[in-house]
């Protein structure tokens, strides 16, 4: 619990200063000179402070789920469970009063279907059948990962009123739409997965005196032994730390947010639900791990449901 703890904690803060220094370079090449009282209102944007608290949130409750189900359930199990929110993202957006649309349902039930066959040969031949602990947090970080991919929608979507007469006090048009920024809503949002993250490894901290920052530390004595420790625990986990935090994190963050301004939620869950067939292809390509043939079929029905475009969303 501990190293995963930390591992997050390194992973967020990594992300969140890739995209605080991606957000500030593109603020600097894209605004006009700030020292016009016309530049100064132009480089207002909408607040995304809110909206990024709300999404971070939704987005470390379901992680934070899902992890902890892994304790008691399989992976493949945790994966078919978790895939549900492609079914819960147009569910939930009919109970708000969205649309029921037949297209959106087929699409995520082959999705979660496809899902389901590739992840069947990877379920132990014992596991039990009865519903476990696991599967409650697994479905839960369906749900939340479900009202995060609905309401990323709404706010990536969005486009802000910006009074043009403070821009130009002779310019007929009062006002004008103005998109948001997908960077700043996704850096707000991976800043307070960063936050969440901190307050986790306080807690850890201050409840357990065994604690250790670096694994292998506490069998070290005194301040060299433990640096040490630290040189190694850094040499091991920098790389992969790095890759995750700034492509993993960041950067997936950075499309997820730019994608959703333009298709709806339903299709984008969708479209996630590769995530899973994508690891087995890479896992063959890259580690020359054999595909089975409930992998193929399940890829092939992945797929098939992301080719399905929505009836009234021309953008898709």
């Amino acid at each position: 619990t501990f190293s995963r703890a930390r591992q997050g904690f390194l992973e967020f803060f990594i992300s969140t200063t890739a995209l605080g220094a991606v957000a500030l370079l593109q603020s600097q090449l894209t605004d006009p000179d700030e020292s016009s009282p016309s530049s100064q209102s132009s480089t207002i944007r909408p607040p995304l402070f809110h909206p990024g608290l709300e999404l971070g949130a939704y987005s470390f409750l379901g992680s934070t789920s899902q992890l902890i189900s892994l304790h008691s359930i399989s992976a493949p199990r945790n994966t078919l469970l978790v895939q549900l929110s492609t079914v819960l993202v147009p569910l939930l957006d009919w109970v708000r009063g969205g649309p029921l649309d037949q297209r959106a349902i087929f699409r995520a039930a082959l999705a979660v279907m496809g899902v389901a066959i590739a992840t069947l040969a990877g379920l132990e031949a014992g596991a039990p059948v009865l519903p476990q602990a696991g599967d409650a947090l697994a479905i839960a970080a369906a749900g939340c990962y479900a009202v995060g991919t609905l309401r990323l929608g709404d706010v990536a979507r969005r486009k802000e009123t910006v009074n043009m007469a403070k821009l130009s006090p002779v310019d007929p048009a009062p006002r004008m739409q103005a998109p948001r920024r997908p960077v700043e809503l996704a850096l707000v949002r991976t800043a307070t997965q960063l936050g969440l993250s901190t307050l986790v490894l306080v807690v850890l901290t201050t409840t357990d005196p065994n604690f250790v920052w670096v694994d292998g530390s506490g069998a070290s004595s005194g301040l060299l032994g433990r640096f040490d420790a630290a040189v190694g625990f850094v040499s091991a986990t920098a790389v992969p730390l790095l890759w995750v935090g700034t492509f993993a994190t960041a950067l997936a963050s950075w499309f997820q947010v730019s994608a959703q301004a333009v298709v709806s939620p339903a299709l984008a869950s969708a479209v996630y639900a590769l995530q899973p067939v994508l690891s087995g292809a890479l896992s063959a390509l890259l580690l020359g791990e054999k595909i089975t043939w409930q992998e193929a079929v399940g890829t092939v029905m992945v797929v098939g449901a992301c080719l399905i475009r929505d009836v009234d969303d021309p953008d898709t």
